[in-house]
């Protein structure tokens, strides 16, 4: 068993002998034969720790900023704004995140319509034609099939 809590340089781990041992900073707390007693200590310190520095909470701008960044890491090529095809994209990465945000909600609008479902899927489908054209996936006159609203 190897347990770490590095903010507070805080261990517990099992010697060779069978000992669970807890050291802080190096320094030796409690070195015993029981599971549950080495346990119980590691945890009280653990949480002293955690009470002496509290977490800072994120702020919405930075939790913003984090998923703008996983977007455009996962989603796009950062490098050059090539897409898989090699087409240039139209616009840069963080204004692509706002457009794809704008249409999630654009698609709920749609959604909440008496419109037939084929009208939707036609309403829902140019926008994202054009959002694929923004991101240098797709040229007018491309065939895709099937259409999302065609069930069967």
């Amino acid at each position: 068993m190897n347990l770490s809590f590095l903010p507070g340089d805080l261990h517990l781990t099992q010697s060779a002998e069978g000992f669970f041992v807890v050291t802080v900073a190096g320094r030796k707390i409690l070195s015993t034969k029981s599971r549950r007693s080495a346990l119980g200590k590691y945890n009280a310190l653990r949480a002293n720790f955690e009470n002496g520095s509290p977490a800072q909470e994120r702020t919405a701008s930075d939790s913003a900023e984090s998923l703008r960044r996983a977007v455009n890491d996962s989603v796009l090529n950062n490098e050059d704004t090539l897409s898989k095809k090699g087409t240039p994209a139209q616009v840069s990465p963080n204004v692509l995140f706002e457009v794809e945000a704008a249409f999630r909600a654009y698609c709920t609008d749609v959604e909440a319509t008496p419109l037939t479902d084929g009208s939707k899927s036609r309403y829902i489908d140019m926008a994202y034609y054009f959002i694929r054209w923004l991101k240098g996936d797709f040229g007018p006159g491309s065939r895709v099939s099937p259409y999302r609203g065609k069930k069967k």
